[in-house]
């Protein structure tokens, strides 16, 4: 008897950090590894070495008789993890020409992600990860106020995961993750918004009526959108009520200035004396006499303080414009002022994940303070917003250290504000953040470690967030005739896979549809949006589907109609994803029928069947042994 084929490997170019990291979880996915690298790997955990099909290739990953020799021409997947994005890129040329049909994931940051972002549009089969763009997702969600886990688009609907209780079911859909405990939810947002918290006012008063009592308006009566705005802010007021004064001064100084002579001179000396001169206005309104008369001192008086008002409002207009002018021609920025009352959210270094985060925060209405990681700058904004206080700091460099100090010193000055904190470790990162207290510390190589896994299986993931004790990913599945998700209901695919399924598209309806019904079965063409961890993946991976966790014994008490049993039948068939012939094959009667199904299913024949005239009894959970 022939020995079965070997199946494809696949390649793991760059066995730094990251590589290895993703070795490690690619083991556990029974598919054959190969390596190859620059220089001898230094391995951080000798047994990984043992997972790998073949010795490690020493080579260039940039050249093609290297990559035959890794066997990359073979493979099914090949991860180009090298710390240098070019290296990497110039790679992922060589991979396709050797390899057509291979799935390539590149590592590529900073500049060169927009090369790599074109060669994902053209060439077919390749994705671009970038470590430090991933942190964005989890960063976003760790510094927004309020208790949500994560908050994501899935097909034009806004969902959030949150705790709380399930309350119904057509717009709550409880989380299924692997290390989560239960209590987690996932809603769209304006559900989730919709239910009050405690101690907030009846949803039924105006806010206008909260703390005291307003008659309400009739319900023709709309104020206009100026009127119901505040059109100026109180920065604004100010510089309307400066700009009021001013006219007012100028108005009677040309009235004053005018006593006796022209309109035209009271311009001419006002105007003047508001420029900063003051000799040439003054000799203008005595006219040539000498000075020494009592009304000529307040005269004097008057206009060197309009004289001096004149000189300090052309100065600061001078220093406005010089201002303007310098910093465009240097390329400098000023730090905008902030609203007054408003609480902004501080981020210390990170450049370009700063610049996408601030862009992120303020495109949802938060006031964001961007600083430099270097003492300066921070101790500039500490003394800034002393007394202002901030929603939430973000520490962002690179430097594990100087993230740690960072955080033990604003962590003093606001103690109420949320935490969050990048590092490169990653095993470490959940045992720092409880070390620290109170700080949520993000692993930049394990969320890249997970996405990078995820696509060298072809799927794409759309976001990755840390919910609870796990690693959730937002994966994007398209169903092919053949997979293991095909022909299954939602219901099985979410118990059976342990993960969630949060929007279905299908080629009969261009929009997506959030939160689908479990009782959906997946056909080709399909695509399903989940909520999954790495294991969850892994397990439709391998096809490794759990058998339903309830049992179901139901009885006709006497016979029925036919009309009713055929209902009966249909909505057997409905639930349970076969045909209205196999439900009539139960050959359900007077003797009790047992039905293995997963809860959500058990809910919905409950609540169908009962109706019908069918008894029923659900076995608890706990009494199944599968």
């Amino acid at each position: 008897m022939a020995a079965p084929e070997p199946q494809p490997a696949i390649l793991i170019c760059g066995l730094g950090k990251l590589g290895q990291a993703c070795l490690r979880r690619l083991q556990g996915f029974d598919v054959a590894l190969l390596a190859m690298d620059r220089h001898a790997p230094d391995w951080h955990d000798p047994e990984l070495a043992h997972g790998l099909r073949a010795p490690v290739v020493i080579g260039d990953m940039r050249r093609a008789h290297h990559l035959r020799q890794a066997g990359a021409t073979g493979a099914r997947a090949v991860l180009l993890l090298s710390s240098e994005s070019t290296v990497n890129l110039e790679a992922a040329l060589q991979v396709r020409l050797l390899n057509p049909t291979a799935q390539i994931v590149v590592r590529a940051s900073g500049e060169q992600r927009q090369l790599g972002d074109l060669l994902e549009q053209r060439l077919a089969g390749i994705s671009v990860v970038d470590p430090v763009n991933l942190m964005r997702w989890a960063l976003l969600q760790a510094l927004r106020p309020g208790d949500a886990a994560a908050r994501f688009d899935a097909d034009g609907q806004a969902l959030s995961v949150f705790e709380g209780v399930w309350q119904d079911r057509r717009f709550q859909r409880p989380l299924l993750l692997d290390q989560l405990s239960t209590g987690w939810l996932v809603a769209p947002l304006a559900f989730q918004g919709s239910q009050p918290s405690p101690g907030s006012p009846p949803a039924d008063l105006a806010p206008s009526q909260v703390g005291r009592w307003r008659l309400r308006r009739p319900s023709w009566w709309r104020q206009p959108s100026w009127f119901r705005r505040p059109v100026l802010d109180q920065r604004s007021r100010r510089l309307g009520l400066l700009a009021i004064a001013l006219a007012v001064v100028v108005l009677i100084g040309i009235g004053h200035f005018a006593a006796g002579s022209s309109w035209q001179q009271g311009v001419f000396v006002t105007l003047a004396l508001l420029k900063g001169e003051f000799v040439d206005p003054v000799n203008a309104v005595l006219g040539g006499r000498p000075l020494g008369s009592g009304g000529d001192t307040w005269l004097v008086g008057g206009t060197l303080l309009l004289s001096l008002l004149g000189t300090v409002l052309t100065s600061a207009l001078v220093a406005v414009i010089l201002e303007r002018l310098l910093s465009a021609r240097f390329g400098l920025t000023v730090k905008p002022r902030l609203p007054r009352g408003v609480q902004p959210i501080l981020l210390v270094g990170g450049d370009g994940l700063a610049d996408a985060l601030s862009s992120e925060l303020q495109r949802e209405g938060y006031s964001v303070w961007a600083v430099d990681a270097q003492s300066p700058a921070l101790e500039q904004a500490q003394r800034s917003l002393k007394r202002r206080g901030v929603l939430a700091i973000g520490m962002l460099s690179g430097d594990l250290l100087a993230n740690v100090q960072g955080v033990l010193a604003l962590q003093q000055c606001w103690p109420a504000a949320r935490l969050a904190m990048v590092t490169s470790a990653e095993q470490a990162a959940e045992q720092l953040g409880e070390l620290l207290g109170g700080v949520t510390v993000i692993s930049s190589l394990s969320l890249a470690a997970d996405v990078v896994v995820a696509t060298a299986f072809g799927e794409r993931v759309e976001g990755v967030w840390p919910i609870g004790e796990a690693m959730g990913l937002l994966v994007r599945y398209r169903v092919n005739p053949g997979d293991t998700l095909c022909g299954l209901t939602l219901a099985r695919v979410q118990h059976g896979y342990g993960v969630t399924a949060i929007a279905l598209k299908r080629p009969s309806r261009g929009d997506g549809l959030a939160l689908p019904p479990v009782d959906l079965v997946l056909a080709s063409g399909d695509q399903l949006l989940i909520l999954a961890t790495l294991a969850g993946l892994r397990r439709i991976e391998l096809g490794q589907l759990q058998p339903p966790s309830q049992r179901l014994r139901l009885r006709l008490p006497r016979p029925l109609p036919d009309g009713r049993l055929f209902e009966v039948h249909r909505n057997l068939a409905r639930y349970l994803g076969c045909s209205v012939e196999a439900a009539h094959g139960l050959q359900l009667g007077l003797q009790w029928q047992e039905l293995a199904v997963d809860p959500d299913i058990a809910a919905l024949l409950v609540d169908s069947l009962g109706r019908l005239g069918v008894d029923m009894e659900l076995e608890p959970e706990a009494k199944l042994v599968l």
